[in-house]
């Protein structure tokens, strides 16, 4: 709808929307998590956190009423003249189930994996991952000979389009890993309720929106974005190392202050990368492109959760098991130690309460159990189970401090690999090439005046 040059000046008015999005967002679901309405034995205490899920039916629904009314069906050009059934025969069907296929496949691996439904080596992380590598090479074997291909591969030889597709990838694998384990820290560690963590990650949200506002002056007023690129990453860098140094003794405004620099250093590659490979595709691969980008950039918020889960939940595991005692591992089952050691118990009071309920439980029957008959049995078993109460209690204390210790290094440590992603990112942006904003809509990189539609080839494109 835009020409290039203007495109900046639109996209900010997305960022500001995207902004209310993130400053609502957060602070509703953690309401709805520890508040929503209860409804039979859909939502109960335990799965209160499914409203944040529900609350997206009614606004879907008006998302996709407002679609059929009011967006306009000829705001692109035409690629081609097909009509009918030669225009549904040229459609890349093959393309479309092979490519969702497998990042289904790559998706199902990768959380099995990270969250130890499975274990890596096992047959089923292995065989669902090796699918998703036959299904990838297959799709890009059949886009090579599709018509009309949903990813024309010649398009990563572009050089500008390759480089902002790596950004995409990398981009939201530390966003998502941010936006994933930082609420866990400051429920889990530093203890506050799931509505104040909503509230406490607000500020980051809200500085990447910022972030992308500045951004777009910038690129108004000098045309070029490659060095605001670097920079951005390079402040985002910063932000992250300093959230990679938080402990359980960090103080939610030392936190923020450090959230807010890292969404300050994120906030511009929302909208940088989509002009930048806009600005370098002709017309007629706008569509594609654009979606190109998106696609990369889900699938690396897919890869980065999996990646920080992995490294959060192996540190995790064999941290707890060092910092235990010996002594207290050995008053409690296997399961009740899996059980004790599971984060819920840090972030969810219901579920904590469950497991301390139960342990109190069985240590008072194991108590009264024991005690001899006589007299005064009800008495002394009255006595020996309060007492046994008590040292479950004790007991799961011990267990529980343990764990929040344990969770602060494991994240510490998901952050680092956060940190690594940061650090390509900073790499790749050197690669990326500034290329002079067109000021017509027809326009395509390089050559001014051509034709709206024109079927440029991308040979002509500066590589």
């Amino acid at each position: 709808m835009f020409p290039p040059a203007e495109r900046v000046r639109w996209q900010s008015l997305f960022g500001v929307v995207y902004g209310f999005a993130n400053l609502v967002g957060p602070t509703l679901g953690g309401f709805l998590t520890d508040h929503g309405p209860l409804v039979g034995s859909l939502v109960t205490e335990t799965t209160r956190w499914r409203w944040v899920f529900y609350i997206n039916i009614p606004v879907g629904i008006i998302v996709l009423a407002a679609l059929l009314i009011y967006l306009p069906a000829n705001i692109s050009a035409r690629s081609n003249d097909f009509t009918g059934w030669a225009a549904v025969r040229r459609i890349d069907f093959p393309g479309a189930v092979l490519s969702a296929a497998a990042t289904v496949c790559l998706l199902l691996g990768l959380t099995w994996g990270s969250a130890s439904t499975y274990e890596w080596s096992s047959p089923q992380v292995i065989g669902i991952l090796a699918a998703a590598i036959v299904l990838f090479g297959t799709f890009i074997v059949t886009e090579r000979f599709a018509v009309e291909p949903i990813l024309p591969l010649d398009l990563f030889r572009n050089r500008v389009f390759a480089v902002a597709s790596v950004l995409s990838l990398l981009q939201l694998m530390v966003f998502v890993g941010l936006i994933v384990y930082l609420p866990l820290f400051l429920q889990g560690v530093l203890g506050v309720s799931a509505t104040d963590a909503g509230a406490v990650i607000t500020p980051m949200t809200v500085s990447s929106v910022i972030g992308a506002m500045l951004a777009s002056l910038a690129i108004n007023i000098f045309k070029r974005y490659r060095l605001l690129t670097i920079l951005s990453a390079l402040i985002m860098t910063a932000g992250v190392f300093l959230l990679s140094r938080m402990t359980p003794t960090t103080g939610l405004l030392e936190a923020v202050i450090f959230m807010v620099i890292a969404g300050i250093g994120v906030g511009p590659f929302f909208f940088v990368l989509t002009i930048a490979a806009q600005n370098a595709l002709p017309r007629t691969r706008l569509g594609i492109g654009t979606s190109a980008l998106r696609y990369l950039s889900q699938l690396g918020a897919v890869v980065g959760v999996a990646i920080v889960g992995t490294v959060v939940n192996n540190t995790l595991a064999s941290d707890i098991a060092r910092r235990i005692p010996a002594s207290v591992a050995h008053q409690l089952t296997p399961a009740g130690l899996t059980v004790a050691t599971n984060p819920q118990v840090l972030v969810n009071p219901t579920y904590r309460a469950v497991v301390v309920r139960t342990a109190q439980r069985f240590a008072a029957q194991s108590a009264v159990t024991h005690v001899p008959p006589g007299p005064q049995h009800d008495q002394i078993a009255a006595s020996a189970a309060a007492q046994a109460m008590q040292g479950a209690q004790h007991l799961l204390d011990q267990v529980f401090a343990a764990l929040k210790l344990s969770l602060a290094f494991a994240i510490q440590h998901g952050l680092i690999a956060v940190l690594v992603f940061c650090g390509a990112i900073i790499v790749a942006t050197f690669f990326l090439k500034d290329i002079p904003m067109t000021q017509q809509p027809g326009e395509a990189p390089g050559e001014a005046g051509a034709p709206v539609g024109s079927e440029e080839d991308l040979s002509m494109i500066p590589q």
